[in-house]
């Protein structure tokens, strides 16, 4: 399915040059994170707590279209396989950090970030409330307990 997507949003598009990029960016699932992370503007909290993760095009996803040149992006959103990417000033910056346990995701829904590879990773489906947790600010992630 998202060789579809990647497929209209590559500028230029090889049968033979396209499948092999694309076979570069789909995950090993017995490599994935136990847990994904998300961050978004604090102002978001509420809806976010209420409604899920809504796969969508926002700035970030603005982003991505202006640096691959994509005429077209299918709605998604941004997940972190780590802490460490994520800076530890969002914070401070009127940033919430949401905490997704891996085995809660359709993993056929997940491909990895050609803009950061290692780290990053596009989901294009919704995710509900319940598999979402606000991560407190004064817990390390290391230290929270799986409550999911």
């Amino acid at each position: 399915m998202y060789r579809d997507y990647f497929q209209i949003i590559t500028p230029f598009y090889n049968k033979k040059v396209f499948n092999t990029f694309i076979d570069c960016y789909l995950p090993d699932i017995n490599k994935l994170p136990k847990y994904f992370y998300h961050k978004s503007p604090t102002n978001n909290r509420q809806s976010i707590l209420k409604n899920g993760l809504i796969a969508n095009i926002g700035k970030t996803t603005n982003k991505f279209h202006e640096q691959y040149g994509a005429r077209y992006l299918p709605n998604m959103i941004f997940l972190y396989a780590n802490m460490n990417y994520i800076d530890e000033n969002l914070f401070l910056n009127n940033h919430d950090i949401y905490k997704i346990p891996t085995f809660k995701l359709n993993l056929s829904k997940l491909i990895i970030d050609p803009a950061i590879p290692k780290n990053s990773y596009m989901y294009f489906e919704n995710i509900s409330p319940e598999y979402i947790k606000l991560i407190d600010r004064n817990i390390d992630v290391e230290d929270e307990t799986d409550d999911f």
